[in-house]
């Protein structure tokens, strides 16, 4: 957020109210947490497959990683989830800038 001011301090002056920079912050964290949340299931799935590949071969077939709909979607939902808690603070705090301190900024 911090080496973001002077595009607040812009958005502020064309007219972007609290509320609306409040929610582009906050889409763009859930944004993110999507994407990485989507990247790191599927790295976990390819990993665990990947790492069976290391283990002998009567050890290999008993360790046969699971995955149900589950465990992805609550995966999923808590790096969302995380990434839009973490993203708020910054998101308020950069909605309660005032334009012209902002625009001043270097």
């Amino acid at each position: 957020m911090m080496e973001r001011i002077r595009e607040i301090g812009i958005l502020k002056a064309i007219g972007f109210t609290n509320s609306m920079i409040l929610r582009l912050f906050l889409n763009e964290a859930i944004i993110i947490g999507v994407t990485g949340g989507t990247i790191g299931l599927f790295l976990g799935v390819g990993l665990a497959h990947f790492m069976r590949m290391f283990f002998s071969t009567e050890l290999a077939q008993y360790t046969v990683p699971i995955f149900t709909v589950k465990t992805f979607l609550f995966t999923w939902i808590l790096c969302v989830s995380l990434s839009a808690i973490s993203g708020f603070y910054p998101a308020w705090r950069a909605s309660q800038l005032d334009p012209v301190e902002s625009l001043r900024h270097e």
